[in-house]
């Protein structure tokens, strides 16, 4: 592919993921380090908070979570005993998809209604 050509099924499948309600405040949260379930819960909902955004219910965030891992965006890492301990990471991959949320963030902000 040339150098500025874009790849609209790529492209496509990157906003389906990041479409997801709570994808990003959840790829911004990871960008700080690896968190267990229950802390990154905490950040993602106080972010949502912050933006007017509803209550996060289990069930869309877990849904999240689960389609993150498949998309290969974070790491879902489990520790047995008791009680069970689940963390989650991003990946190198995630890194990319901030680093374009971040362009285009700057673009919004550059180009806001006056």
């Amino acid at each position: 592919m040339a150098g500025d050509e874009i790849d609209w099924g790529e492209a496509q499948e990157a906003l389906r993921v990041t479409r997801m309600d709570w994808a990003v405040p959840v790829l911004v949260a990871l960008a700080k380090g690896p968190q267990t379930w229950t802390s990154l819960r905490a950040r993602v909902q106080q972010s949502g908070m912050k933006t007017g955004r509803p209550l996060l219910y289990d069930k869309a965030y877990n849904r999240t979570l689960d389609a993150m891992v498949k998309a290969g965006l974070i790491i879902r890492k489990e520790k047995g005993g008791f009680p069970r301990t689940v963390t989650y990471q991003s990946t190198s991959k995630a890194g990319g998809v901030l680093f374009a949320l971040r362009s285009y963030s700057d673009w919004s902000h550059n180009h806001k209604a006056q």
